[in-house]
């Protein structure tokens, strides 16, 4: 184990270690970000969206235990699928996972994309 950890520690810095650095930063930042945005986002539309304290705060709730039950389960199904297809995975639901956009509720009480569907 002892020469392992001197090979690891001896390795030139290659481009592949700068890519795996910043892969893993960014997977930090946006799952961070995420979780940070949500409270001043939910703070600055509650009263457009006419939201109570509870409502607000139901919210930012529900983002930390999306958060961690999304870690759960993907870094389980990471387990046994491997961490680099889940970690695209990841990344297209990141993307694709929003669209449609929500819409603020209507005079009808329905939002936008809901009412539009039906």
């Amino acid at each position: 184990m002892a020469a392992l950890d001197a090979a690891l520690d001896d390795a030139p810095l290659s481009r592949f270690h700068t890519r795996a650095i910043v892969t893993a930063g960014m997977g930090f930042f946006t799952d961070a970000y995420d979780l940070f945005i949500i409270g001043t986002a939910t703070t600055l539309i509650a009263k457009q969206w006419g939201l109570s304290s509870s409502e607000t705060g139901l919210v930012n709730s529900i983002t930390r235990i999306s958060a961690f039950v999304g870690a759960f389960v993907f870094g389980r199904i990471a387990d046994v699928l491997g961490r680099k297809k889940v970690y695209g995975l990841d990344a297209a639901l990141m993307v694709g996972g929003p669209w449609p956009p929500p819409s603020p509720p209507t005079s009808s009480g329905c939002s936008s994309s809901a009412s539009s569907s039906a």
